[in-house]
């Protein structure tokens, strides 16, 4: 009887033992779970700012490239009119 007493007690407190690792196995999950839906939410948030940084990136390019147009269109008619007026460009003497 003791023997069946003693196996009793010991599946009881393996039972118990094995419902506290179940538990502490949920908690885990859980963690890992929010762990992994905060990395997801901030893959999102780096996708998106990814994306506007592209798009600035574009009309920056945009945007320096007519400045350029501007400048090299600026400098033929400077040469233009440095051509086509070569007195005007002259101060009067006094």
């Amino acid at each position: 009887m003791k023997t069946l007493g003693r196996a009793l007690q010991a599946g009881q407190s393996n039972v118990i033992n094995a419902e506290r690792a179940a538990q502490g196995a949920q908690r885990e999950m859980l963690e890992k779970q929010q762990l992994l839906g905060a990395a997801k939410h901030r893959l999102t948030e780096l996708s998106k700012r990814i994306k506007c940084a592209r798009s600035d990136l574009e009309l920056t390019r945009k945007a320096v490239e007519k400045a350029d147009s501007a400048a090299h269109q600026a400098q033929i008619n400077a040469a233009r009119n440095k051509r086509d007026n070569p007195l005007s460009l002259s101060l009067p003497s006094t």
